[in-house]
Parts: structure tokens; C-alpha cells; sequence
């Protein structure tokens, strides 16, 4: 450990290589410096919980902010389309967990204390490259099948299951608009119901 010129302390390793500055800036903040671009251990009790290494922070536990007014974690991403685009995520004052885009002023998702979720938006669902579409459109409520439009033959499928029984098809919807009910898929014959 030595002082140096600018009152910086210096902490060097065993072989007298320089490691780590503490100074302070114009304002009196605390600057922790690692000169070799190492990163920082914050241990406990000789057992690491939470690491800055030179682009990354890691902890070994959860991470909790308290607060006794609005709280939020933020996420920012400076280089969007030569801009910015931020998001938090809060618990608003009536115990509602919010997915805000702060950008836009939206709250794309909101997870109600009472357990439910609101979608400001469609939901997407995706399976590989398949996708299918589950939104509210006015008055209307709209499920789309091959929603990105691929080269497929979707059906839209209804399955529920009895008394903890098998799940199965109870009835679809075809490519082509057709509504089979208790076919199991197949297309009916003359004697099931096909409309």
C-alpha cells in the first residue's frame, strides 16, 4: 500500500504490480480504480457475492430493491436505431408488478397483485419458426394461426381433458374454415358433425 502523487492509494499485488486505485473525484465521490482492467470481488466471510469483472456484475444471491416509494429497475439500451430505449420494471402503489417501456410511456405488461396479466398488445406465441397471434381487435376477439404467414397449412385445435383424464381434441378448426367437433381431427364422415 503507498500514496502517491494526486492522494491516490494504491493497492498492489504480491509482485508490486499496481491493481487498484482509491481516489476521489472533484466532488469528493469515491473512485475505485483497476488499473489492468481485472474487475472487483466483494467477498463475505472469504466467500465471493458479488463480482464486477470488466464488463460484467455478477452476484451470488437475489438482488432486492426496497423502497418505500417507486422503486424501479431500469434497462437501458443507448444504440436503438441511433437512439435510446428504456424500460423498468416497478411495483406500483397498488401492488401491481409493471413492465414499463419508459421510452414510449406504455406499460406493455402488467402483473396484477390479484394474479392476473393485462397485454397492452397481441401475444405471440412461437414454435420454431410457426407463429400464431392471440389480440384484441375493437370489439373483436382475434386468434390467428401462421400468423407470420409461412407456407403451412395451420388448423386452429380446442383440447381439454375430464376428471384428470387424457387431454384430447374436442374440436378444430381447419385451414380451409371447416369446424370439426369430437372428431378427434379426422374429417367427419356423413354420420359426425361437420360444419
Amino acid at each position: 500500500v503507498e500514496i502517491r502523487s494526486g492522494n491516490k492509494l494504491i493497492l498492489q499485488r504480491p509482485n508490486n504490480g499496481v491493481a487498484t486505485e482509491i481516489s476521489t473525484d472533484s466532488t469528493g465521490a469515491m473512485i475505485l480504480n483497476s488499473i489492468n482492467d481485472e474487475g472487483f470481488f466483494f467477498n463475505n466471510n472469504g466467500t465471493n457475492a458479488f463480482k464486477l469483472d470488466p464488463i460484467n456484475a455478477t452476484f451470488a444471491g437475489q438482488v432486492n430493491i426496497t423502497s418505500s416509494g417507486a422503486a424501479h429497475f431500469s434497462i437501458t439500451n443507448t444504440n436503438v436505431s441511433g437512439s435510446s430505449q428504456q424500460f423498468l420494471q416497478y411495483v406500483g402503489s397498488n401492488g401491481d408488478y409493471v413492465f414499463r417501456n419508459a421510452t414510449d410511456s406504455t406499460s406493455p405488461l402488467v402483473l396484477a397483485k390479484n394474479n392476473n396479466a393485462t397485454f397492452a398488445g397481441s401475444i405471440t406465441t412461437l414454435d420454431a419458426a410457426q407463429a400464431s397471434k392471440f389480440e384484441t381487435s375493437g370489439n373483436d376477439l382475434v386468434l390467428t394461426a401462421n400468423s407470420g404467414q409461412s407456407n403451412v397449412t395451420p388448423n386452429i385445435i380446442f383440447k381439454s381433458s375430464v376428471s384428470g383424464g387424457a387431454v384430447n381434441e374436442k374440436m378444430r378448426i381447419n385451414a380451409s374454415g371447416f369446424i370439426y367437433v369430437n372428431t378427434g381431427g379426422v374429417e367427419p364422415s356423413a354420420s359426425q358433425v361437420g360444419v
